[in-house]
């Protein structure tokens, strides 16, 4: 047979459900004829898809030259068309790389145009092409496509160009530019294309490119994708898998939930890599390579989707603006149950932006991600609960590092959660914080570690919280010179500061040699928004101005560690008529005037180790509440020295008799070595040794194992009005730094004792 079905000059045709086999031709069997496909269609005229043609649900084989020949056919659909060992012998007689299964083409002279043509759902394998697009607008989807050029050889050098056998050839290589077919806006997409010689197809000395995003090319690697594309082919992003998700369904339809993403690939469209891989993927992941991709707007991410680059070196995987930006941010999160991993971004005016007035996105996690250069915040403003922001590097912001603002969640199991991450250099002008919080409650922010900031480490500000149970948590984190606080809270209630490490903060101040005003830790109230109840506990502090301050009332102040404040910087500071002493516990403010200072209430101070600073513990002279300091450790085991002299107290006045060295001391009734404290201050009884060695040593025998004294010790403190505990740390048997001791501490202690319950941890 010389054809199959020729249709010439005609529209609206319906070519359906034909089976065409053994199409030779008949120039190479000696009659008239060469080059003649099983379907031809030759000047449909068409003008839209109304009147189209259509080639559908036809089974074409073993043909010399192409199994479907478009030819000057605009708008034609070809669907659903199995078409196999086609093209197989050609016109040198060998196999033709001219064409292919399903061939598309304008005229030669490319006057006359076969654009707007659809290739979809079919399945064409054992042929030297699989499709061939000479036209443009071209659309190439659901197609199945393999084993091609298996059967001959496997290239073609036509000139200086080389054709490779290809499951889909785009462009003419006739090796003449004046005459190739070089068409635009061909899209290829969820095509497979598996076990050919060459994936796809387009020549070096072409131009306008081709956009082949989302196929199947029979590997997912980026070595191995690449291979199966020549140059100036849009390949990214490509299917993690090569798995047709509706096999009843003609052609093939590729699994979109996981797409790999690399900036090896030209890009064609106004979507950058990344964001085209969000916008295509419909399930879990985009996957991005190592490189370097240089964006122009936001990456909009507006689906839940986990975004992967490299979590163990975020900056192998680097998205960036080309300059500095102060407008545009370089991912914006949009959606729920987002994850955005192992990425950098550089140049923003956000890193990763939350739109603070949106909280439905919850569930959302940036981790192992690291910032660099951002005008604004490294990771702000987020206001959605459930989030988690973890293992970041985060420097040279402009504002603040981690910005968390009217974040409010409802539940302790919807919390937010700031861990693990390293920030510096952050808040390059005064006013924001490494870690800040306005406006919100029920967040964590543990183990991360700050340096080198302008202003603030951690600041939470008006934190919404009614109780203990929605306070924020500061917890082991580590901070180190930071110009003003190291940690603040003000307006913030029942905040919990604990085992954080803290140096060298509050070094800089308002008049540029340290500032007596704040502290390396520092509590106050917000105007008429309380700040009250907070709790640090458990906190190292060492070598600033002052070491914790509050201006707030009913502020716990227990088992801290404070050394060497005021040793780098000038000691005093006088305002007005008042100096200020820099000081490990500095408890009300000095400015000077009575009517604004801050005189709090309620202030408990207690076993704390307050050691090596130029004064221990400072309270103004003008104020009149008081502080209550006693169970600390001054230093020295005879105690504080009093300077002001007027509640002097030795040895003998602050402790039992019965002791061996306050009877000698009663003898030399002189006052203590250690740090200075204070008048107004109650610091008796101190504490002359150190005083927590084992935490559930409730008698402080010194003796392990705890044993049923501590047990009954604890008991008859808690029920029987019996002798409170000598060492609060060691009654702390949780470990909570939570005064007041309580019956957690007594049921930790019975589950370690007779149900095998966990140790008691160490003391601090």
């Amino acid at each position: 047979m010389y054809r199959g079905i020729w249709v010439y000059n005609c529209n609206s045709i319906v070519i359906d459900d034909n089976t065409f086999t053994s199409i030779k031709d008949q120039g190479h069997t000696g009659n008239e004829f060469s080059g003649a496909p099983a379907i031809h269609l030759h000047n449909s005229a068409a003008t839209s898809t109304a009147n189209r043609v259509e080639v559908t649900n036809n089974t074409v084989s073993d043909c010399y030259w192409q199994g479907i020949f478009v030819y000057i056919c605009p708008y034609t659909y070809v669907y659903n068309n199995t078409v196999y060992n086609c093209n197989y012998y050609g016109i040198d007689g060998t196999g033709d790389w001219d064409y292919a299964g399903i061939h598309v083409q304008e005229s030669n002279d490319g006057t006359e145009h076969s654009d707007h043509c659809i290739v979809d759902g079919n399945t064409v394998y054992d042929c030297i092409n699989g499709i061939q697009i000479w036209a443009d607008d071209c659309q190439v989807t659901n197609n199945e496509i393999y084993d091609m050029g298996k059967t001959y050889a496997n290239e073609k050098v036509v000139g200086l160009r080389t054709y490779k056998n290809s499951g889909i050839l785009v462009g003419s290589n006739f090796g003449n530019p004046a005459i190739d077919h070089d068409p635009t806006g061909v899209v290829i997409q969820d095509n497979s294309m598996h076990d050919n010689y060459w994936g796809l197809f387009y020549s070096a000395d072409l131009s306008n490119g081709v956009n082949a995003s989302g196929n199947w090319l029979g590997d997912n690697t980026p070595s191995g994708v690449a291979a199966q594309v020549s140059g100036n082919v849009d390949y990214t992003p490509w299917l993690d898998m090569g798995t047709d998700t509706e096999p009843g369904v003609p052609g093939f339809q590729g699994d979109f939930a996981t797409l790999w993403v690399d900036d090896d690939s030209p890009q064609f469209g106004e979507a950058g890599r990344i964001q085209e891989g969000v916008d295509l993927v419909t399930g879990s992941t985009v996957n991005v390579t190592a490189g370097t991709y240089t964006i122009t707007s936001a990456i909009d991410v507006n689906k839940g989707v986990t975004i992967t680059g490299d979590t163990g070196n975020p900056e192998n995987v680097l998205v960036r603006y080309a300059t500095p930006q102060s407008i545009n941010n370089g991912f914006e999160i949009g959606a729920a149950n987002i994850t955005i991993q192992g990425i950098k971004v550089v140049n923003c005016k956000h890193g990763f932006f939350f739109d603070r007035s949106n909280t439905t996105y919850t569930g959302c996690t940036i981790t192992h991600c690291a910032v660099e250069t951002a005008s604004n915040c490294g990771i702000g403003e987020i206001a959605t609960p459930s989030t988690t922001i973890s293992y970041n590097t985060i420097t040279d912001c402009g504002d603040k590092g981690i910005y968390v603002r009217y974040c409010e969640s409802a539940s302790e199991a919807t919390r937010t959660e700031i861990i693990g991450n390293t920030l510096s250099d952050c808040s390059m002008s005064w006013g924001c914080s490494c870690i800040q919080t306005f406006g919100s409650k029920y967040v964590h922010i543990y183990d991360n570690t700050i340096s080198s900031t302008n202003d603030k480490g951690i600041n939470i500000i008006r934190s919404n919280a009614t109780g203990t149970s929605d306070r924020i948590q500061v917890i082991g984190n580590t901070i180190s010179l930071c110009k003003y606080p190291g940690i603040q809270a003000i307006g913030s209630p029942y905040t919990y500061v604990y085992n954080n490490t803290l140096a060298q903060c509050n070094y800089h101040g308002a008049d540029g040699t340290g500032d007596w005003d704040y502290a390396s830790i520092h509590i106050e109230d917000d105007g008429a928004i309380s700040g009250a109840n907070v709790i640090i506990s458990g906190n190292t502090i060492s070598d600033g101005v002052n070491g914790i301050q509050t201006w707030a009332n009913d502020v716990i102040i227990i088992a801290n560690e404070i050394y060497d404040m005021g040793l780098t910087y000038a000691d005093e500071k006088t305002v007005g008529s008042r100096t200020y002493k820099n000081t490990g516990i500095l408890v009300g403010s000095n400015f000077g005037n009575p009517a604004t200072d801050h005189d709090p209430t309620g202030v408990v101070i207690q076993d704390n180790s307050i050691h090596d600073n130029y004064w221990g513990l400072f309270y103004s002279a003008d104020l009149s509440n008081g502080v209550n300091a006693s169970g600390n450790n001054w230093g020295a085991s005879d105690g504080p020295e009093d300077t002001d002299g007027t509640d002097e107290a030795s040895i003998g006045q602050c402790f039992p008799v019965e002791s061996m060295l306050n009877i000698v001391a009663e003898f030399f009734p002189t006052e203590g070595l250690g740090n200075a404290v204070s008048d107004n201050v109650n610091y008796c009884p101190w504490i002359p040794w150190s005083c927590c060695a084992i935490r559930g040593d409730i008698d402080h025998s010194g003796v392990l194992p705890i044993d049923i004294a501590d047990l009954v010790y604890l008991v008859d403190y808690m029920f029987n009005e019996g002798p409170t505990p000598v060492c609060w740390g060691e009654g702390d048997v949780d470990g909570s730094g939570v005064e007041p001791i309580d019956i957690a501490d007594l049921v930790y202690l019975v589950d370690y004792m007779f149900n095998e319950g966990p140790e008691p941890p160490p003391c601090p």
